[in-house]
């Protein structure tokens, strides 16, 4: 499927099989074995958070666990005991420490649920070029899902700032992502084709008229924009600066 929706390569696909001769998985997701086919890649894009069955947690925490545990989801335990006046003493104890935003009813199974699913983003996390402590690229992971508080979880553990967290959140950058790396596919063409001498640089103007222009020039003058702008036409291996004129150009990194 992600395939033939053009999500996935051709040549990306092979990492996802595995060969009945191959004792290793294919990507190092969720496992400690692997081929490490994603260190050199500045960014991923998680479809989904990595929850696993919630068979997977409760075997877990009993494991770590003494005692009777309560086994049902909130949703479950809630439906259950819904109407009930007097409630045994094992309930009353799930109950003090419930939160209904928790998945499982059991606080224990719980704690054992989210400390496992961050470690599990975490590891995909590094994953990724952001492994390679000596380069200097970014790396943009793209986390597809409504539970913010997950990613306010990564962000803590990362020790991020918070406006990392606002700026992951600020969906009026997703477009604008996309016309940055629409202007730095078209800025890198055009440099390449046109360019006779190192180190020439061209204007904005030269690149993609006035459309180009002004979005450039409206862009920069946000210093969160401007920082993403350069980031990303850095990736295409471009520079962007102010001449001494003020005005904008743009050319191959040395």
């Amino acid at each position: 499927m992600f395939l033939k929706n053009g999500v996935i390569t051709e040549e990306q696909s092979k990492y996802f099989k595995k060969e009945l001769n191959d004792e290793e998985m294919p990507l190092n997701l969720l496992n400690t074995t692997g081929k490490n086919a994603l260190e050199k890649m500045n960014a991923l894009a998680l479809l989904r958070l990595p929850i696993r069955n919630p068979q997977y947690y409760k075997l877990i925490a009993m494991g770590l666990s003494q005692g009777e545990l309560e086994l049902r989801l909130t949703k479950d335990f809630l439906e259950a005991i819904k109407g009930k006046e007097n409630l045994s003493e094992s309930s009353s104890i799930v109950m003090e420490k419930l939160k209904t935003s928790d998945w499982f009813a059991e606080r224990k199974i719980n704690e054992v649920f989210e400390e496992i699913v961050l470690s599990d983003l975490l590891q995909i996390i590094h994953r990724s070029s952001i492994r390679r402590i000596n380069k200097k690229n970014p790396v943009h992971i793209y986390l597809y899902t409504d539970r913010k508080e997950w990613i306010e979880r990564v962000r803590k553990s990362l020790e991020y700032p918070p406006q990392i967290y606002e700026k992951i959140l600020n969906t009026s950058l997703y477009r604008f992502a996309d016309y940055c790396n629409e202007w730095a596919d078209k800025s890198v063409d055009y440099v390449r084709t046109y360019s006779k001498l190192d180190g020439e640089f061209f204007s904005p103007n030269q690149i993609g008229g006035k459309k180009f222009t002004d979005w450039l020039s409206r862009n920069m003058k946000a210093q969160e924009k401007k920082d993403y702008i350069r980031n990303v036409f850095n990736q295409h291996g471009l520079i962007v600066f102010q001449g001494e004129n003020r005005y904008w150009r743009i050319g191959l990194e040395q």
